[in-house]
């Protein structure tokens, strides 16, 4: 189990679980797909782990892609993301998911979350489609 940490702390931040009223982590979450430049940034400029923790720290709950880190839920309507040189990440995120059109729900954009993976497109889809909370096939 993966956790993010809060260097400016020097502590783990176990808020990144999701834990139920009885104390058992749940298995909510979202796998989202993001697209990055070869230097590993989003359309923001938001710098990417390989792995571990990233936070867009100009979220505004709207429909501004660039205030907040941008994606594609579970990989699906993956056409809608800009390519930016051919390199993606694979981010769980636990809730805070705004959707940004109508018309298609997976277009979503976030917070915060934790890059589980980073790769080539098709290797991302991979790593989504093989995840046991995937709705998708």
């Amino acid at each position: 189990m993966s956790f993010r940490t809060d260097k400016q702390l020097g502590r783990i931040d176990e808020s990144y679980l999701v834990v139920s009223s009885n104390g058992q982590i749940m298995n909510d979450y979202f796998l989202i797909l993001v697209p990055l430049t070869l230097d590993g940034r989003d359309l923001s400029g938001i710098v990417f782990p390989e792995k571990g923790y990233v936070k867009s720290n100009i979220f505004k709950n709207n429909h501004d892609i660039l205030l907040g880190i941008f994606g594609c839920l579970w990989g699906q309507s993956d056409d809608y993301l800009p390519q930016l040189n051919g390199l993606f990440a694979v981010v769980k995120v636990n809730d805070n998911i705004v959707p940004l059109d109508r018309n298609n729900q997976s277009v979503v954009k976030f917070k915060d979350g934790y890059v589980v993976f980073t790769g080539e497109k098709e290797s991302c889809i991979q790593v989504i489609r093989a995840d046991k909370n995937c709705p998708v096939s």
